[in-house]
């Protein structure tokens, strides 16, 4: 299991249309971590917490669409597998009607896709909140995972947080990478390994931790005790 180490401080109060030059800084460092990881072969990335409210969902937004602005020449698509609570169409201002509970339940319907740029589209949940992805569903979810790559170079998608739910670890062995936030003050370090032992005795690869809200410079010694 590999860690990202290098610090990347977010703020979750800005919107992803609307980064300050700071925020978009660290985004970039994101974004520039997913490139190098598509380097390897990897496209799809699931992004995740360890407790509800540690920004991820938010992330992922600033994320896709820094990547869709910096790469012009590829697709990116998001896929809110949060059923649990859904947000990332509202992020978009797009309705949350069909998306990836009635691909579930219909695969042959084809990939709900909603447009939020020219080369970034979003997969809603099709959810309001209280739904559940389930083991029986992994295989339709990789068939959709199939299906978007051959139309789009990135795939990131949205879950709830893991340590209050299993829907992540349901999803880990079907993507390349997981993407874990953790927000100060939040989570212990003895709740981020059991998420991060969770992911990967799932089949899961924690391959990036982003240290989200925090308001002062780590020391690289720091990273690496973690």
């Amino acid at each position: 299991m590999s860690i990202y180490r290098e610090l990347l401080k977010t703020d979750t109060e800005t919107t992803p249309t609307n980064l300050i030059p700071a925020i978009r800084g660290e985004i970039e460092k994101i974004a520039g971590f997913i490139d190098y990881q598509q380097g390897t072969g990897k496209r799809s990335f699931l992004f995740t917490a360890t407790e509800r409210g540690e920004g991820s969902t938010l992330i992922l937004a600033q994320t896709a669409q820094v990547l869709a602005q910096l790469n012009k020449n590829k697709r990116i698509l998001m896929v809110d597998a949060n059923l649990r609570y859904p947000a990332l169409h509202s992020h978009f201002g797009i309705s949350s009607e069909r998306g990836l509970l009635d691909y579930l339940r219909k695969p042959n319907g084809g990939l709900p896709l909603h447009s939020c740029q020219e080369n970034l589209d979003l997969v809603v949940a099709g959810v309001k909140e209280g739904g559940q992805l389930e083991k029986s569903g992994l295989g339709d979810f990789r068939r959709l995972l199939t299906e978007a790559a051959d139309n789009y170079d990135t795939i990131l998608i949205d879950s709830p947080a893991t340590r209050l739910f299993s829907d992540a670890v349901v999803l880990a062995p079907a993507v390349d990478c997981i993407i874990l936030a953790i927000a100060a003050g939040v989570s212990s370090k003895g709740i981020v390994k059991t998420v991060i032992k969770a992911l990967t005795d799932a089949g899961g690869e924690v391959t990036g931790i982003v240290f989200n809200r925090r308001k002062d410079e780590i020391p690289p010694f720091i990273y690496r005790r973690i």
